[in-house]
């Protein structure tokens, strides 16, 4: 893979990197919007965050603005692949040679406290007047989010998106498998925030092994009320800083311990 990559053009490297993002989101998060929201299994109804009602954006539109946000992942690849080409980047080929599989596991959690920090301050910032009106409201269209709102974004949004993987592949050494793998980490993550249903094993939200994270009702109430839960994987930067909604955790039990036939009741947070 590695001498593969190596050998490719820009603009091959730009198809393999369009490929690549259109698998991750036409070969889950299309499939899991239409499991979630056309067939609507009777496991995924219980586990729904927002009850009744649906999200006012068309689903052709978010599609859409998906179609464009890829083509920016696209072209930042051409652009990382010409950084790495001039040296800039520390990955590495040999696992053995930066402190084997122990390190390789640091270095994805060292990539996703660097991203976390990054997305949550790009996040709050997309939420000050001018960029919300002009950039963010795209995506927030989606009140009630499904996972084709994953990739629903501006494209200077979508770019802002990327951007931090820059300065994550100077300052971090990383195997280059590491990278598609955070990549995909972060994808997942992404996608979960907007199925519009929690699928986190009960007592994630409360429980020692999963306080520290954020989960799929986190988000969910970040697109009912705007101004909350701005970060990715984690919580403590919304602790920090005072913008995790204090609800969020009893929103969270009330989805855990619901009753199958309360699933045909509206609920918000």
């Amino acid at each position: 893979m590695y001498e593969l990559l190596n050998s490719l053009s820009y603009f091959e490297f730009f198809l393999f990197i369009v490929g690549i993002v259109s698998l991750r989101y036409f070969g889950i998060a299309v499939p899991m919007y239409l499991v979630i929201w056309k067939w609507k299994p009777a496991w995924s109804e219980k586990m729904k965050i927002q009850l009744g009602g649906r999200r006012p954006i068309k689903p052709k539109i978010e599609l859409m603005w998906s179609v464009s946000t890829i083509l920016v992942n696209g072209l930042w690849g051409m652009a990382m692949l010409y950084f790495y080409k001039l040296g800039w980047f520390q990955v590495y080929t040999e696992i053995s040679g930066v402190g084997g599989y122990l390190y390789y596991a640091a270095s994805l959690m060292l990539g996703m406290i660097f991203h976390d920090a990054y997305f949550y301050w790009a996040h709050r910032a997309m939420h000050t007047k001018l960029l919300y009106k002009h950039v963010h409201e795209i995506h927030h269209k989606s009140i009630n989010p499904t996972a084709l709102a994953a990739y629903c974004f501006h494209p200077l949004e979508a770019f802002l998106e990327v951007a931090f993987l820059l300065p994550l592949l100077v300052l971090i050494p990383m195997h280059y498998s590491a990278v598609f793998l955070f990549l995909l980490i972060t994808f997942l993550f992404n996608m979960g925030g907007h199925l519009g249903i929690d699928f986190t094993p009960k007592g994630t939200w409360d429980k020692w092994w999963g306080s520290w994270l954020t989960t799929p009702t986190h988000h969910n109430i970040h697109h009912q009320r705007f101004n909350c839960n701005y970060a990715l994987y984690y919580r403590y930067w919304d602790e920090i800083f005072g913008t995790l909604y204090p609800g969020t955790g009893k929103v969270y039990n009330d989805i855990k311990n619901r009753e199958p036939a309360a699933a045909k009741q509206p609920a918000k947070a």
